[in-house]
């Protein structure tokens, strides 16, 4: 009995971590503008960008900087030919918004208190602003 249940634990464990690992990707970005993550200010330039089912983080190849967010699930109005990480710009202040994938994966970023307020003082609305990944 012992052997089977430590089998069928090994198996679970197995199973839980290829899910796991599928679940993860990282991106590689050239951003060109500063921008924000949630409250965390970035400066603009080349960023290696881990993506799984809940979190986001960012960390700057050359220099520092360094950033992570939750995130959720969200749906693709049409299909993405490339990776691309997608923000909103109202005015100079721009924020990460969404983290596309080519295979139709989407994660979106919460707003944050910061950019609500932005947002609602922003007359005209966000343009949006995108950067591919690889």
């Amino acid at each position: 009995m012992k052997r089977v249940s430590a089998a069928w634990f090994i198996l679970v464990v197995i199973f839980a971590l290829a899910g796991t690992a599928s679940a993860q990707s990282t991106l590689r970005a050239n951003i060109p503008f500063d921008f924000a993550v949630g409250e965390t200010h970035m400066d603009k330039g080349e960023y290696v960008v881990h993506v799984d089912s809940s979190v986001v983080q960012l960390t700057k190849v050359k220099g520092s900087g360094a950033a992570m967010s939750l995130v959720h699930t969200a749906s693709l109005e049409r299909s993405q030919p490339q990776n691309a990480l997608v923000f909103r710009r109202y005015g100079d202040a721009i924020f990460l918004w969404k983290v596309l994938r080519a295979e139709g994966v989407a994660r979106e970023l919460p707003q944050t208190r910061g950019e609500i307020e932005i947002a609602r003082n922003y007359r005209r609305g966000p343009t949006i602003e995108t950067a591919t990944a690889k």
